[in-house]
Order: C-alpha cells, then structure tokens, then sequence
C-alpha cells in the first residue's frame, strides 16, 4: 500500500474527525487538539499502521491503541489512530489541508488557532487566574464575616463554592 497525503486527506475527510478539548491539568485550563481515524478488524488495524508508519516518516508522531470493549459487546476489534498536540497537528494539518473537502473548513479553523495563539495555554492560565482573583475579592468580607461566626474551611468552601486557597488568600488578605 502506497499511502500519499492525498489518499490520506480523502480517507481522513471520510472516516477521520478533528478535535479540541479544554480539560482541567494541574490546576489550569488547557486546550487539547487531536485528529483522529477508526477502523475495526485485522484489516483496519493494517491500514492504520500503515498510516503511523507514513505520520512518522514525516516526522508526525501518531498514537495507535485498540478499543477491547467493542469485543464485550459483539463487535470486532476496534483500532483508533490519533495524532495529538500543538507540535503534530501543526505539521499534520498544513500536508493535508489542500486535499480535504468535507472537513476543510474545520481543518482551517484549528490550524488558524494553533498559528493566533502559539502560546495558548499560557492565555487560558491568565484567564483563570485572572477570574479567580475577581472571585477572591468579592467573596473576601463574606468569607471573613463567615470564618468569624465559625464556619471551617471545609465549610466555606463548600458555601462559596471556592478552593481552600482561595479561602486562605481572602483571611489572609483581611489580617
């Protein structure tokens, strides 16, 4: 099988999807950007592996793992392929873009997004920092006021819906 970015585009447009995910890591909100192709049985599992063998010829990292569970449930064997992060799917979308159809729009928006915001884990960190010191100081009197009639921390988390961090920095700020 001779794979070319062509082939690959037409075979992604029809079978493969594009994904972004924003998940909690460490504390942080954080985008994850993710391409990926599944494909069932023996044959799937070829086709696949060819593909990943292509991906790291051109220097693209692909992730191949199996999904067991549809066996449980009468199926055959799933395989998904997945090409994940800033630094594949930078290389990833720019080889196939000109050959996509039905995706290409989709395609174009995350690429336009990983080029705007190079640095975009470090902007959704501000965000959140920045949201929770608005937090702190509006909640601060009220958790102060509530620590003195003799709520626990655990109490006034739960009240304000807020980390023990936050609540610390508010008494901390009102000493």
């Amino acid at each position: 099988m001779r794979i070319t970015w062509e082939w690959l585009a037409g075979f992604w447009d029809g079978e493969g999807c594009f994904v972004v995910v924003r998940c909690m890591n460490k504390g942080h909100y954080q985008s994850s950007f993710m391409a990926s192709v599944a494909q069932s049985g023996d044959i799937g599992n070829e086709v696949l592996t060819e593909i990943k063998r292509f991906l790291a010829e051109n220097s693209i990292h692909g992730i191949l793992s199996n999904n067991k569970w549809m066996i449980a449930r009468g199926h055959k064997m799933g395989w998904r392929l997945g090409v994940h992060g800033r630094k594949n799917m930078t290389r990833f979308l720019p080889q196939i873009l000109p050959f996509l159809v039905v995706k290409k729009p989709l395609a174009q928006d995350m690429l336009r997004y990983l080029r705007m915001f190079p640095d975009n884990q470090k902007i959704l960190l501000n965000e959140v920092l920045m949201r929770r010191k608005k937090q702190s100081l509006s909640l601060g009197p009220l958790i102060v006021e509530d620590r003195k009639m003799g709520l626990t921390y655990r109490e006034l988390m739960k009240k304000h819906r807020t980390s023990s961090t936050n609540i610390k920095r508010c008494l901390d700020a009102q000493i």
